[in-house]
């Protein structure tokens, strides 16, 4: 954290930070913080949940009990109903300086409502802006906007983006775990189950995008400990890059701890980080952005023996033209996954008229629709992705945030 990045001649990060804030909220500082939280008005949010997650069990999942009676209670004290609002948290530094400022007639409104400090004590990771729950075992990551450029860019994050990253992240799940090379190779994904945004400023009202629009939003991220096998550890992989003041590195001390000859513990290492995403392209035309801080190794006897992928909904892409499998609302049970769209209802389950793949010999009977004899009901449709995927938001450079210096 204090030696740069490697690739970067000058840091250029954390430009925004004062002093004071440096020694508050830098990670290399090993101090905790509390998150502040803001009430979002419903029809002014949007709350995007994963597969199986309900908006309760993300209350549960984000919040302590404590935490969410306090805040209902602040917000009924103000006369207000909290079933009409969403919880976000906020980086402390975001809420002192752009909450009540670029945002003050949001507050006026009552659309945005300031709640103050979490309960939880959360440390900040290498990106500045995700933080790890140090009060509670098993809480997620959290992930929120910070409008302080570090190494180049302004740290927000997109509500646009943040409605698709919990549903992209299930499907890249799903891509991992029913594919037995991966688990072979111990390799993971450390899902965004959840995420956030406030769309109800005049900012998201300009015909053009401008950063305004990306300084109220989060997300939340599985933690990995739980998956962690007994006598396994974790960290960022970025960590095998530092050197101490007489140059030895990471990776080196762990190699000559770990008893192996550098060769079996350098394959043990590739085999977990790399093979997977050779094979991710190879295997699924799926290309994501694995750098050090976007991998957890998992490390036991000092040797890699898996990874944790994450920071996935804004750093992934499907490349290649795959056939897409969906349902179309209309159609029966035959035409329904054979990649076929359904023009309007047939009359039967089996009435959709379909082409083989590769073929364009119509299989199955078609029912007329309209007042031509010759009309079909169902016509050939493909596109572009991996089968079963959903839309994809398009890759951003953003830096990803490291885990938790102690176990992920």
């Amino acid at each position: 954290m204090t030696e740069g990045h490697p690739g970067f001649l000058a840091g250029n990060g954390r430009i925004g930070f004062s002093l004071p804030d440096y020694r508050a909220f830098a990670p290399e500082q090993g101090r905790t913080t509390r998150l502040e939280w803001v009430a979002v008005r419903r029809e002014h949010g949007h709350l995007a949940l994963g597969e199986g997650l309900t908006e309760e069990d993300h209350a549960a999942w984000s919040l302590s009990a404590e935490e969410r009676a306090t805040f209902a209670a602040r917000l009924t004290d103000r006369g207000l109903d909290p079933a009409g609002y969403m919880l976000m948290p906020s980086h402390p530094w975001q809420a002192g300086h752009r909450l009540p400022i670029t945002f003050a007639p949001d507050i006026a409104r009552g659309d945005l409502v300031p709640l103050g400090a979490g309960g939880d004590e959360m440390r900040p990771q290498q990106s500045l802006r995700t933080f790890f729950n140090r009060t509670r075992a098993g809480a997620p990551y959290v992930k929120v906007a910070l409008a302080i450029q570090n190494m180049g860019f302004l740290r927000g994050l997109s509500p646009h983006y943040m409605r698709d990253t919990p549903a992209i992240n299930d499907w890249l799940a799903a891509l991992v775990a029913g594919d037995a090379e991966f688990s072979d190779q111990g390799f993971r994904v450390a899902r965004e189950r959840a995420a956030i945004g406030y769309t109800g400023d005049a900012y998201h009202r300009t015909p053009a995008t401008n950063p305004h629009r990306k300084m109220l939003a989060a997300l939340w991220r599985e933690n990995p400990v739980a998956r962690l096998a007994p006598g396994e550890r974790a960290f960022t992989m970025a960590a095998l890059l530092h050197r101490d003041h007489e140059g030895r590195s990471v990776a080196a001390a762990m190699r000559r701890a770990s008893g192996l000859p550098p060769e079996q513990w350098l394959a043990g290492y590739l085999r977990a980080y790399l093979r997977p995403l050779v094979h991710l392209l190879l295997a699924h035309d799926v290309v994501v952005m694995p750098h050090g801080e976007n991998l957890i190794l998992r490390v036991r006897e000092q040797q890699v023996v898996g990874a944790f992928y994450k920071d996935i909904g804004e750093e992934m892409a499907v490349v290649g033209r795959r056939p897409r499998r969906r349902a179309w609302s209309g159609c029966g049970p035959w035409c329904r996954g054979r990649r076929r769209r359904c023009r309007s209802s047939p009359t039967s389950s089996t009435g959709c008229c379909d082409t083989s793949p590769g073929s364009s010999t119509p299989t199955g009977s078609c029912p007329p629709t309209g007042s031509g004899a010759g009309s079909r009901a169902c016509s050939t449709s493909t596109r572009p992705t991996t089968p079963a995927s959903p839309a994809v938001s398009p890759a951003m450079s953003i830096s990803a945030p490291a885990p938790s210096p102690t176990p992920a």
